[in-house]
């Protein structure tokens, strides 16, 4: 009965670990992909520019 409850434990610390990576990651790659969209929509801004001077 000691050892299954001892195991569980470990088990349950092991699965938090994992889901708290997770949810690290996840916001790392939103925050990643936030980016990328920013930078996406500077560049058209910029290309506005030239093409408007380009006319």
């Amino acid at each position: 009965m000691t050892t299954t409850t001892h195991f569980g434990h470990l088990v349950a610390g092991l699965v938090d670990r994992v889901q708290h990576q997770q949810q690290q990651q996840q916001q790392q790659q939103q925050r990643r992909l936030q980016q990328q969209h920013q930078q996406q929509q500077h560049q058209q801004q910029q290309q506005q520019r030239y093409s408007n001077n380009a006319k």
